[in-house]
C-alpha cells in the first residue's frame, strides 16, 4: 500500500485534522497528515507539544493493530537508525537520546482505525529537556522520514516480534522509575519488564506491580 500524504501548513494539530478527514471520507488507512507547524499540538495526558517549523509533525492512519503504541515507537527508532541516529524508547513511547527527548507519540482511536500522532524534533529542540537531530549533527528530510516510518510499519511482524524489538530498544528497563497512575498515586521501583499487553512491570517493596499507563520518570542515570 502506497502512502498517501496530506501536506499542510500551520494547523491546530495533525491528530484533529486526520480525524476531520476521516469523518469526511477524505482519508483512510495508508494516509498521513503532515504539517509544517502545529498551533495546538498535544502529547499524552493532554500535554502541549511545542511544534515550531522544521520538525516532523505527522498523524498516520492505521488499522486497529495490536501493541500499536509500541509498534509505532519501534518503527520510528528503526527509521531513524537508517540515517545514523541512535534513539531509545522510554516507556511507553517517548524517544530519547541519552536522557533528552527527541520525539513523542500519541495513539488515539477513531472508530475501528487508529490515529498515530508523531512529533520529532528535526531542526530545533524547543525545551531544555529535549534534543534535535540537527543538534546531533544529522540532517533529516521530513518527508523521507515519514515514508521510512510507514515502510517499517508495513512490514509483517507479530506482536511477539514487536515486543522483543521493543524490549531490546527500551531505555526504561533496569532503571529506577516513578510512574504516576490514575488520580495521582505513584509507583516507585525498578522497571523489570514490559508484558504482552505493553504494560510496564515494576518491582517495588518485594512485589511486582503492573502499570498500564501514566507519566514515567527515570530516577537514576542510565548505566
Amino acid at each position: 500500500m502506497k502512502l498517501v500524504v496530506h501536506r499542510l501548513g500551520a494547523i491546530d494539530s495533525t491528530q484533529d485534522e486526520a480525524r476531520r478527514l476521516l469523518r469526511r471520507g477524505e482519508a483512510e488507512v495508508g494516509h498521513v497528515v503532515l504539517a509544517d507547524e502545529q498551533e495546538s499540538g498535544r502529547g499524552r495526558f493532554g500535554r502541549t507539544w511545542i511544534s515550531p517549523r522544521g520538525g516532523l509533525y505527522a498523524t498516520f492512519v492505521l488499522p486497529g493493530i495490536g501493541l500499536a503504541s509500541l509498534r509505532v515507537g519501534v518503527a520510528t527508532v528503526r527509521a531513524l537508525a537508517e540515517v545514523g541516529l541512535d534513539a531509545k524508547l522510554k516507556w511507553p513511547n517517548d524517544l530519547l537520546v541519552g536522557e533528552r527527548k527527541l520525539a513523542g507519540i500519541l495513539i488515539e482511536r477513531e472508530g475501528d482505525r487508529l490515529l498515530a500522532g508523531l512529533g520529532v524534533n528535526l531542526r530545533d529542540a524547543p525545551l531544555s529537556t529535549a534534543i534535535s537531530a540537527a543538534a546531533l549533527g544529522i540532517t533529516i528530510d521530513r518527508d523521507d522520514l515519514a515514508a521510512s516510518i510507514w515502510a517499517v510499519l508495513r512490514q509483517a511482524e507479530s506482536e511477539a516480534e514487536t515486543l522483543k524489538a521493543y524490549r531490546a530498544r527500551c531505555a526504561t528497563l533496569g532503571r529506577r522509575v516513578r510512574v504516576v497512575q490514575g488520580e495521582g498515586d505513584a509507583v516507585k521501583g525498578v522497571a523489570i519488564d514490559v508484558d504482552e499487553e505493553g504494560r510496564l512491570l515494576v518491582e517495588a517493596a518485594g512485589r511486582t506491580i503492573t502499570v498500564s499507563s501514566g507519566p514515567c520518570e527515570h530516577l537514576d542515570e542510565q548505566g
